[in-house]
């Protein structure tokens, strides 16, 4: 039996969302640009998915972007917003613990000329706070900062953060890629001017995302070509995509409701194998956690041994964001927690979603223990 815990890459397509995603294939395959009959009903699709997640999020649909997923949201966001808004100012702050769509593009910005500073945003509430004032300056344009790290599932406090961000007149952009789908994500409550979606983490397709840009907010195009999504991300739309991801949010509220089971599941994987395996040190554990993310450090084994061993047992996981061709690497998310390169080389990432089951988790126990210990 083949056991999948590896949700965080990326979900499966829940089989409900196919047949929404076939019907616009056979039957509404129009541009939405065009003006005919067919172009309309395509760009009636599109609005209606703009429509219902903007519902999702308490936003007008308006300020909602298509993209091809967080990857090239994270960029626009980042990247647009530091070349719109540099006549005030060119010093960019971000966690030292973002996505590599966020951390890459900022180098992107410095090679531009801008001036990146990051911070810890795994410290006491307070000490982050005094830190963020201590690093604002007259010229700081834009702060980054995720909602859920992708390797830990340590939760940031972005209201917190976002809110010292309008204090100071400063954009604040929010990946929310990893909160999406597993607690509320509400722009009543998250003060943010950009705030990025990824379908393919809620049971959707891959290949399509969102960006969020609150009314006002400038952002440069990164895409040259035609007007679409309001002139801010040319291209035709990707139909199929956007419908698989209307799709998926439907069935968002499962996925919401799956938090207290997810809690349980991991508590079986990590109090188990902390049992057998003394060693095992559970990354995060002493900051605030989303149970759908459990990074675990082998002391005695590198994590690239232990993933082709777990891959030939038929466990699916990965050692930390799977958004790099497919390498292992020391992860600068682990590195950015003060954490010893034998540490940090010997962590795997299991990550759960809502068809796990305690039954799954008590069979990759078995499995893993002598993969370890052997």
């Amino acid at each position: 039996m083949s056991i999948y815990l590896d949700y965080s890459a990326t979900t499966p397509v829940d089989e409900r969302v196919r047949p929404a995603m076939d019907t616009v294939m056979q039957e509404a395959w129009g541009n939405p640009s065009s003006l005919h009959q067919n172009g309309r009903r395509a760009k009636a699709i599109v609005e209606e998915v703009r429509l219902k997640l903007s519902q999702r999020l308490n936003c007008p649909p308006s300020e909602l972007t298509f993209t091809s997923g967080g990857t090239e949201a994270n960029n626009l966001a980042l990247v647009g917003a530091a070349l719109a808004n540099s006549a005030q100012g060119r010093h960019i702050l971000i966690s030292s613990m973002e996505h590599p769509s966020v951390a890459k593009a900022a180098e992107h910005l410095q090679m531009l000329g801008f001036e990146v500073e990051t911070f810890n945003p795994a410290q006491p509430e307070n000490e982050l706070l005094s830190d963020l004032h201590a690093k604002i300056r007259s010229d700081t344009i834009l702060l980054s900062m995720m909602y859920v790290n992708n390797e830990t599932g340590i939760v940031f406090p972005v209201e917190m953060v976002g809110t010292l961000c309008r204090e100071r007149n400063i954009l604040f952009h929010c990946d929310a890629v990893q909160a999406f789908g597993k607690i509320p994500v509400s722009l009543n409550t998250i003060p943010a001017d950009l705030l990025t979606l990824s379908a393919h983490k809620i049971y959707g397709p891959t290949g399509v995302g969102t960006l969020f840009i609150r009314k006002g907010v400038q952002v440069q195009p990164l895409l040259f070509g035609g007007g679409q999504e309001a002139n801010r991300r040319p291209g035709t739309e990707n139909l199929p995509g956007i419908a698989g991801f209307g799709a998926a949010l439907d069935f968002l509220d499962e996925s919401l409701n799956f938090f207290n089971t997810t809690k349980n599941i991991q508590f079986q994987l990590e109090s188990q194998l902390q049992k057998a395996l003394p060693t095992l040190e559970i990354i995060g554990r002493r900051f605030s956690r989303l149970p759908y993310i459990s990074a675990l450090s082998f002391p005695s084994i590198q994590n690239e041994t232990l993933l082709i061993r777990l891959d030939m047992a038929g466990i699916a996981v990965s050692a930390g964001s799977a958004c790099s061709s497919g390498s292992v690497q020391t992860s600068p998310v682990l590195q950015a927690m003060g954490l010893a390169d034998e540490v940090a080389n010997s962590v795997i990432r299991f990550s759960f979603g809502k068809y796990t089951t305690i039954e799954e988790v008590n069979e990759a126990v078995e499995r893993i223990i002598p993969l370890v210990t052997s």
